[in-house]
């Protein structure tokens, strides 16, 4: 028989027939597919009663649900399965005891013997859970903020890896206590040991945990950041030590968000005067944080079991002798004082008193949280501590740390005082003696034409306002001369007063008064006086040295105000130097050390104590 002709586009035609119909025979010889048949559900009947049905649906989407029927409870439900989630953890608590878990904000609080160890677990579906709504932020010097940028290629970054950021924080709380006596050092710091290796839930020193270095634990406080998209396993180990007895109580939290605890490695603050009383503390800020109160913590420095826990929030809490603005726990004679401001920057204050004299003492600036809110279940709800300022209080007994002065907001030094007045006294007298003196500038600058068109100003570069605060500044470091004891003579120094008895009736000796840098100082008016006479008949304090003003202070006052209110200062150098200081790094420049930041940066923090005055730099 004669086959038909084909045409070239039929036999290639033919040709794929013929093998698409040996690939489909060679598929069925080879495999066994399963058909679905369109029967009604009711006609399929599980046999097993024993056992429910379970159902593999697959989302195709890297993730699957699995489906659980039961006839006996005629109901049903589903458990998650995604690829960033384990199943070990979902839906059910750990299976051993020793591991506890913990939530995202929430402090787990431990006790732990030395020589014991702790576990603890961040789960991935709290690693993956929500993260908390956003508070008010107190600007903090810690951290640079991400441009939008780099915060949207972060989040790309992590979306990409399928990993989140888990902040850890430990805080050692108490700690143990000396078996006997003071000791020579600080009980040992725990040790903090973190792993995401699921054959090592238990990490420790013996358990060969992945992360490398493991976090160090320093003054009672520690922080971890890892990336990771899986169970995160925590191990507290607390070292032997024979010199101690007790346990250790600490908090460890892990969040999702930010750190829990902050401790701030920057020193913010400068001592800047003491007195053997008492001192206060003053912040200064920026409109953006004027809200917020600040508080501190003051204790014996040589105190090696405050050095355990120097970092710790929580810890200083519990042993600071002082502690001050920081809600529940505040003990010694705080005083939280009303806020003022000096030329550029709000201030709050604090003072201080009931410091021994002639002691060495540590301050630590300190705020319950980051944000609006503290606590529990609140970022960054731990509190922040910055690095301690060490300062030494003085015998002094006719120089005194003041405050709160009305017509001199901001002030706030050492000056001339009286041991047998109270400071409450010595406040009263420089309040009423610099609102009386200041009154006659008022009525002065009242009479130059300050409300007027520019063209009519009395200066283009400067106007009332510009004198009022030039004015202040020089007429309240004169008024209420910087005080320093007469026995510690500095290149600003000039001695008052030297013939005069102290409050105590004792007077300098002869050989102390003929070894005064200050020819003739015996004699000369300028040395048996204060700059202030108000101060002599008022206060009566006896020999100090005066630490003299700035020049810049006076060159200031000449050029913010009017030509016509007289204002000059000295050209002669033996005249300029007996009113003010030579060396411009140790002169009264209003209270501030010359050089400071304070005049240029609005965000700053002042401790005056008996303690000292410290400040940001």
């Amino acid at each position: 028989m004669q086959f038909p002709k084909l045409t070239p586009l039929q036999s290639r035609f033919a040709a794929s027939c013929a093998a698409s119909l040996i690939l489909v025979i060679l598929y069925l010889a080879f495999s066994k597919p399963h058909f679905a048949y369109a029967l009604d559900a009711d006609s399929i009947e599980h046999s097993d009663h024993n056992h429910p049905l379970i159902i593999d649906l697959n989302d195709h989407g890297g993730g699957s649900q699995l489906l659980v029927f039961d006839e006996d409870e005629s109901t049903q439900g589903y458990v998650p399965d995604f690829p960033s989630i384990g199943r070990s953890i979902t839906g059910r608590a750990p299976n051993d005891p020793q591991q506890s878990p913990l939530a995202n904000n929430v402090p787990g609080i431990g006790d732990i013997s030395m020589g014991d160890a702790q576990y603890w677990v961040f789960p991935s579906s709290a690693l993956y859970g929500p993260l908390s709504t956003e508070t008010p932020r107190v600007p903090s010097a810690r951290k640079r903020e991400l441009g939008a940028d780099e915060q949207d290629h972060l989040e790309l970054k992590r979306r990409h890896q399928g990993d989140r950021t888990l902040y850890l924080t430990l805080n050692v709380c108490n700690q143990p206590s000396p078996v006997e006596g003071d000791p020579d050092h600080p009980p040992p710091q725990l040790k903090l040991f973190v792993s995401t290796n699921p054959s090592n839930q238990f990490p420790g020193d013996n358990s060969g945990t992945i992360q490398n270095p493991n976090p160090t634990v320093d003054g009672g406080w520690s922080e971890f950041q890892i990336e990771t998209s899986s169970d995160v396993y925590i191990g507290i180990e607390a070292q032997t030590d024979s010199s101690f007895q007790g346990t250790y109580n600490y908090e460890i939290t892990a969040s999702i968000d930010d750190y829990y605890t902050f401790s701030e490695g920057s020193n913010f603050l400068q001592n800047i005067a003491s007195d053997d009383r008492a001192g206060s503390l003053t912040f200064y800020t920026t409109n953006e944080t004027s809200g917020t109160l600040f508080g501190m913590f003051v204790h014996n420095q040589g105190d090696v079991m405050m050095q355990a826990v120097s970092r710790s929030y929580c810890g200083m809490k519990n042993i600071a002798l002082i502690q001050g603005n920081l809600g529940d726990g505040d003990r010694g004679n705080v005083s939280v004082l009303g806020s003022q401001t000096i030329p550029g920057a709000p201030i709050q204050q604090f003072f201080v008193d009931g410091l021994n004299s002639s002691s060495s003492y540590v301050a630590f600036m300190a705020i319950a949280s980051n944000y609006s809110s503290a606590g529990s279940g609140n970022v960054n709800g731990g509190g922040t501590i910055w690095q301690s300022v060490q300062f030494n209080t003085t015998n002094d007994i006719n120089c005194r740390v003041i405050y709160n002065i009305s017509t001199c907001p901001g002030f706030s030094y050492k000056v001339p005082a009286n041991s047998n007045n109270s400071t409450a006294d010595l406040i009263s007298f420089y309040n009423n003696m610099t609102f009386t003196n200041f009154q006659p500038f008022k009525y002065a600058l009242q009479q130059i034409p300050c409300d007027t068109e520019d063209s009519a100003q009395y200066s283009l570069a400067a106007n009332c306002t510009d004198c009022m605060v030039n004015y202040t500044r020089w007429f309240c470091t004169v008024q209420m001369p910087m005080c320093e004891s007469i026995f510690i003579n500095g290149t600003s120094s000039h001695a008052r007063n030297v013939n005069s008895p102290f409050p105590d009736n004792t007077s300098l000796s002869s050989d102390f008064l003929a070894s005064l840098p200050q020819k003739n100082a015996v004699k000369s008016l300028n040395f048996n006086r204060s700059r202030n006479t108000d101060i002599d008949g008022g206060i009566a304090p006896g020999p100090y040295n005066e630490i003299l003003p700035c020049p810049d202070l006076c060159y200031g006052l000449v050029r913010g105000c009017s030509s016509a209110m007289g204002f000059s200062c000295p050209l002669t150098t033996p005249l300029l130097w007996y009113s003010y200081g030579e060396d411009p790094a140790t002169c009264n420049n209003a209270g501030i050390p010359s050089g400071s930041s304070v005049l240029r940066v609005p965000s700053m923090v002042l401790l005056y104590g008996v303690v000292g005055v410290f400040m940001i730099i």
